[in-house]
């Protein structure tokens, strides 16, 4: 009788540690499955943020496209600008050099004038 008792003591015994392992298994599973979740739902959010910014990057990509172009063209306008006063500086350059010969040759052909006519003025 107390063979069986004994037997029926670690029988429970071994039931109730039974138990408890699958409680603490269930329990283990519980939380793996809340981890999964959460961990999946942190890559659904993650992967999200992720097509985010890539989209925020070519746009940016396309706004310094676009600036880079605007740049370059201006700096191509300042120079065709440049070239252009540059080259109507030199015009007037030359003109102002033709003219102030042009002035020259007229002083001394006035001057001559007035020796011929203070020449004759005295005759």
């Amino acid at each position: 009788d107390s063979i069986k008792k004994a037997l029926f003591k670690m029988q429970k015994g071994r039931e109730e540690r039974e138990k408890e392992m699958r409680r603490q298994l269930d329990k283990a599973k519980g939380e793996k499955d809340q981890l999964e979740a959460q961990l999946r739902k942190e890559m659904a959010a993650t992967a999200l943020r992720r097509k985010e910014l890539t989209k925020e990057l070519e746009t940016a990509k396309r706004e310094q496209s676009r600036v880079e172009d605007s740049l370059r063209k201006q700096t191509e306008a300042s120079a065709a600008m440049k070239r252009e006063v540059t080259s109507k500086m030199s015009d007037a350059t030359k003109e102002k050099e033709e003219l102030t010969k042009h002035l020259a040759y007229l002083s001394k052909s006035r001057s001559e004038l007035e020796k011929v006519l203070g020449t004759e003025m005295d005759l």
